[in-house]
């Protein structure tokens, strides 16, 4: 209805009015085809534009998430991922308790944040392979600490619904 109201007010051009119809059809001018909305008011053209921008922005957000599942996989397959250790302390005391398994990201010289990857792991099923990595890890490298200290590490409901958790952990 605003784009009808904004159509009625536009310009006169080469003595036409442009109408209802210049939403369907280009306005020709001078062998020149304009796109309706440029052929119209200011308005409708901001609009446009806007929704253009905005659909480019979806797109790049898009392909900015299929490229980092792409990279990724191959962050699994080239040894990309570390896992760090943050302390679990008891109280009172302060004693050492044990600690948590952390999975972090180095990519291009640079450390992606689990905020953004573990959910495209998630989504793209890659979170299975991280959580067997990471479990690993973490008891390869416990077991040879001269301290013995719980090991907490975090799963997926994936990692749960893919049935193959407790033979990992057994193993």
């Amino acid at each position: 209805l605003q784009a009808r109201e904004e159509l009625r007010r536009a310009p006169h051009r080469d003595g036409r009015e442009l109408g209802d119809g210049a939403l369907a059809k280009a306005h020709v001018e001078r062998d020149r085809v304009e796109p309706p909305a440029l052929a119209c008011g200011t308005g409708l053209r901001r609009a446009v534009i806007r929704r253009a921008f905005a659909g480019l922005a979806a797109l790049a957000l898009l392909l900015e998430r299929l490229e980092l599942e792409v990279e990724l996989q191959q962050a699994l397959d080239g040894a990309q991922l570390a896992v760090h250790y943050q302390p679990i302390y008891q109280l009172p005391g302060g004693r050492p308790a044990g600690v948590e398994a952390l999975v972090r990201w180095r990519w291009n010289g640079e450390e992606i944040s689990p905020a953004v990857f573990i959910p495209i792991a998630e989504e793209s099923g890659s979170i299975i392979e991280i959580g067997r990595f990471v479990l690993r890890e973490a008891c390869r490298e416990a077991a040879g600490w001269p301290v013995k200290l719980r090991v907490a590490v975090n799963i997926s409901a994936l990692q749960i619904q893919d049935g193959g958790l407790p033979d990992l952990v057994a193993n």
